[in-house]
């Protein structure tokens, strides 16, 4: 379904929610291929959506995986690149600025230095204006790849070896690493570095355990190593003020190490912190911050509640019965089914093409469907 699902160019312009609207391909023409992603942000005010399903002959309403039904992420709705909203950090780690809680990947953090106690650490989110808040969710670095790579790295480094990016010269042992038994990845780290530092590791070998010269001590760890800093006792304020404190605390005293947490706000604001406790000289580290408004169906949401559909052909009744040996549900019928709300009625076109389900949305956001 991914690959057959296009988009069309109306009016000739695309743009962000609630505009500015700007030139883009002729009209009628198709401008873009994407997937089903909640972080496509859509057209312009009025645009008609439409789906082509060409080889699929039914498609039914999906509920996005987004907390309390369907939202789009109001800290990628603004005026920024890619639809980014400005942000700020009390302090940067090596370029992990506070662009990457923001940037739409989990799989990068943004990152304070680590300092003392005086000092707050804190990543600031401006969503350009005042809006209602629902939902805060805050992505860990517990809950990416390149965490999890970085807790292997930190225990080759304690065992005794000194090389920072073991992936680079060798994958296929850092591969192995992470699919073996966790006391086996240990023993072989240790190993590692004990040929070095006997003098009896090949070339390849030493090369992967980079020390420049024979490492002194070895020692076998129990454990995986876990990064310093993190989402430790942190909280979650929203307000309309550009100062950390001077915002209601939506929820303090939070812990999470891994994938994320949904921090409920419910309140206006424009501003949204995440910031380590007062006390904390840790890093304030994570991978993102998603802001979510209230959740609703927007094909349901025009004058008189659904939405305005139209269909290339209905499948008749005797298709639909031949359709029902598959497992197939014989509810079909008119266009208006793809939206009316009832998850037990569906659309469906006869075998031979075209093959289309059309929906116009009556505000500013895209619709999202899927092939059944």
């Amino acid at each position: 379904m991914e690959n057959n699902s296009r988009w069309a160019c109306a009016s000739g312009t695309v743009g962000p929610l609630g505009g500015p609207c700007v030139p883009a391909c002729a009209a009628g023409q198709r401008s873009k291929q994407i997937s089903w992603s909640p972080a496509f942000r859509g057209q312009c005010a009025g645009t008609r959506i439409e789906m082509d399903v060409s080889g699929v002959d039914a498609v039914k309403d999906r509920r996005l995986p987004w907390p309390s039904g369907s939202r789009w992420n109001l800290a990628r709705n603004c005026t920024g690149m890619d639809g980014a909203c400005p942000s700020n950090m009390s302090s940067v780690y090596q370029g992990h600025g506070a662009f990457k809680a923001v940037d739409g990947d989990i799989d990068d953090f943004a990152s304070t230095v680590e300092g003392d106690a005086a000092n707050r650490k804190w990543v600031q989110v401006d969503l350009e204006k005042s809006q209602y808040i629902d939902t805060v969710r805050v992505w860990a670095r517990g809950g990416t790849a390149r965490y999890d790579y970085e807790r292997y790295v930190l225990t080759f480094l304690r065992s005794g070896c000194c090389n920072e990016d073991p992936a680079t010269s060798a994958p296929a042992n850092v591969k192995s690493w992470e699919t073996s038994p966790l006391s086996t990845t240990l023993n072989d780290m240790f190993a590692y570095c004990n040929l070095n530092k006997d003098g009896t590791a090949s070339a390849d070998q030493q090369k992967f355990c980079g020390c420049s010269t024979r490492p002194t001590t070895c020692t076998l760890q129990s454990a995986l190593v876990v990064p310093p800093g993190g989402l430790t006792g942190f909280q979650v304020r929203v307000g309309d003020d550009g100062l950390l404190d001077n915002n209601l605390i939506c929820a303090s005293g939070l812990h999470n190490a891994r994938n994320f947490i949904d921090v409920k706000c419910r309140r206006h604001g424009r501003y949204v912190f995440v910031a380590a406790p007062e006390s904390s000289t840790a890093y304030l580290t994570f991978a993102e911050v998603e802001v979510f408004g209230a959740a609703f169906n927007l094909a349901r949401a025009c004058v008189g509640g659904a939405c305005p559909t139209a269909m290339s052909s209905v499948m008749d009744q005797a298709q639909a019965v031949a359709s029902d040996k598959q497992g197939w549900p014989s509810t079909y019928g008119p266009p208006e089914r793809g939206n009316d709300g009832i998850y037990d009625n569906m659309i469906a076109t006869p075998a031979t093409g075209p093959h289309w389900w059309r929906g116009r949305v009556c505000r500013a956001a895209v619709a999202f469907f899927e092939s059944r």
